[in-house]
């Protein structure tokens, strides 16, 4: 274990298994994530609970907002102004991270 946290904590992290490890895992759930990419329900112990990260700050989608929930989950989502707004502040952060401000 000493072994990998050094790994991980050096520029070599990308040898690092366990980072192997999530990044496989992650690719899974995107391939397999219906709808929104912004809409989640990770929130432990609570599995149909739903949380729109598109916004700032991210909201819950409550169990009595069932059609914005289904909009979510299916091909609507494109249209909602979270998803846009979602998307602009993902959009910018690449530019910043890139270092074009």
């Amino acid at each position: 274990m000493e072994a990998q946290k050094q790994i991980c904590l050096s520029d070599e992290h990308f040898e690092c298994l366990v980072r192997a490890e999530g990044m496989e895992y992650q690719a899974k759930r995107a391939k397999e994530h219906k709808g929104c990419p912004f809409l989640t329900n990770r929130l432990c112990g609570h599995p149909n609970q739903y949380r729109c990260d598109g916004h700032t700050p991210p909201f819950k989608i409550e169990g009595d907002n069932l059609p914005l929930l289904n909009a979510c989950l299916n091909s609507d989502y494109t249209q909602c102004p979270n998803y846009q707004a979602g998307i602009k502040f993902r959009e910018e952060y690449e530019r910043v991270k890139r270092g074009r401000v």
